[in-house]
């Protein structure tokens, strides 16, 4: 097996020179045609043009061109032992159907949640990737962020703001989300709402017809125990809505809330970052007004049927957490701290990674430098990219230095060097905060 770069990641191929080289053709052919029809498509949906943008949403939902290009931007998110080859992606760019179940398995395995209980997560394959894949470019241009909306800003962008209003006299908080977001959409409320055929809603946004089965893998090695009652309420609650860990399902979040009927006031201020909410108000009677008003406003969001709890509220004098972060207004400045379970969080993701055979070697016992090292540069870009993520914290910077310090000695123990583990950084490695570190 042969291995070739494609847009920065190492892809796996057992093609010919001459069959090699009429891939590398069709991969910058699909790049060049894809990139030309998402900005035509851009462009239309922004004239509100609906009759082009209709004709050139079936090309990029239908064209092998595109397909490849999803296909290959999909799979470079993966591992590589788990990335299909590049023969693999080939073909499967020939076959993607969007209007159809992709009989490819979605394993399902729960996470814990920070109020107790678990999760139903969902990791899925390189086709139900690629139609995900599909399906945000297809809605990505009919999104417009609201302004109090900050999921594409970043984390650190919405605590930002939050400690800008605290100090300009927003002293008073309170911290709401929506009750089973992902779970409370519906296929005959979502359908009408998404400029998507019903079809594409049907098969490769709602997670109804997904092939699925519990794994006991947490983001590590480490198995976790499955009761039969367990593992049969996991794959229920994947089965409904939206799935949590599909990259469609994001976008879609995001255009219905921005569909939310709330304007600001000069008493109070909105930041939402997915189903979160922080309302800062000027009083205690703004913030009880701004409360019900936003509780009624999420209630008529289409696309399925939503509620809005009620998680935290009083003065920002005695703190608020927000985002995996605690924040407290203290002589007119917002401290931020990490929070307990964002601490927890980044901790468990990394030990899962320190505690693989290949990086605990025994006596008379080798590892597998090229396993040892991809796992070190995993633990190191999930490191960079929690920091970047918590960057507003005032305590972020020492967090980061203990996270490294102990990714440099275990380096240090088999023979690597710091420059070694970030030259082995690929872009399967990217680090996003999970909800139980976000605190949910």
């Amino acid at each position: 097996m042969q291995v070739t770069e494609i847009t920065g990641t190492m892809f796996k191929h057992s093609l010919s020179p001459e069959k090699f080289a009429a891939a590398h053709g069709e991969l910058k052919t699909a790049g060049v045609y894809s990139k030309a029809l998402g900005r035509a498509y851009a462009n239309c949906v922004a004239n509100n043009d609906a009759e082009v943008w209709t004709f050139l949403q079936k090309q990029l939902l239908k064209r092998r061109e595109a397909a490849l290009a999803s296909v290959i931007h999909a799979a470079r998110k993966l591992p590589l032992q788990y990335r299909p080859t590049l023969d693999e992606c080939l073909l499967l760019a020939l076959t993607l159907e969007l209007g159809a179940p992709s009989g490819e398995t979605v394993w399902v395995r729960p996470e814990p949640k920070k109020s107790g209980g678990v999760r139903s997560v969902c990791s899925f394959g390189p086709i139900n990737r690629a139609k995900h894949d599909l399906v945000v470019r297809a809605m990505a241009p009919h999104f417009k962020p609201r302004e109090f909306q900050y999921s594409k800003k970043g984390i650190q962008s919405a605590i930002a703001k939050a400690k800008e209003f605290g100090a300009s006299g927003y002293v008073y908080a309170a911290r709401l989300d929506i009750g089973d977001f992902f779970g409370s959409f519906t296929l005959e409320e979502l359908a009408p709402v998404l400029p998507l055929h019903q079809e594409v809603v049907e098969y490769a946004v709602m997670g109804q017809h997904l092939k699925l089965a519990v794994s006991n893998k947490g983001h590590g090695h480490q198995p976790l125990p499955l009761t039969a009652p367990l593992q049969v309420h996991l794959l229920h609650i994947a089965s409904r809505g939206i799935p949590t860990g599909a990259a469609s399902s994001a976008i879609i979040a995001l255009f219905i809330v921005s569909l939310l009927a709330w304007s600001p006031s000069a008493a109070a201020k909105l930041l939402n970052w997915a189903d979160d909410f922080l309302i800062v108000a000027l009083t205690p009677e703004d913030l009880e007004k701004e409360i019900e008003k936003l509780v009624s406003a999420v209630a008529e969001l289409p696309g399925g049927h939503f509620k809005l709890k009620l998680l935290q509220k009083g003065p920002l004098s005695k703190g608020i957490t927000f985002l995996g972060h605690d924040l407290q207004l203290v002589n007119g400045v917002v401290r931020t701290r990490v929070a307990p379970h964002a601490w927890e969080g980044i901790l468990k993701r990394l030990n899962e990674l320190d505690t693989h055979p290949a990086l605990m070697p025994f006596a008379g016992k080798k590892t597998d430098p090229k396993k040892s090292l991809a796992l070190l540069a995993k633990m190191l870009a999930y490191a960079k990219g929690w920091r970047q993520a918590f960057s507003q914290c005032d305590d972020a910077a020492d967090v980061f230095e203990f996270l490294v310090g102990n990714i440099e000695e275990r380096a240090t123990k088999l023979d690597f060097t710091m420059m070694q583990v970030e030259n082995a950084i690929d872009a399967g490695m990217k680090y996003e905060p999970d909800l139980y570190t976000l605190g949910k």
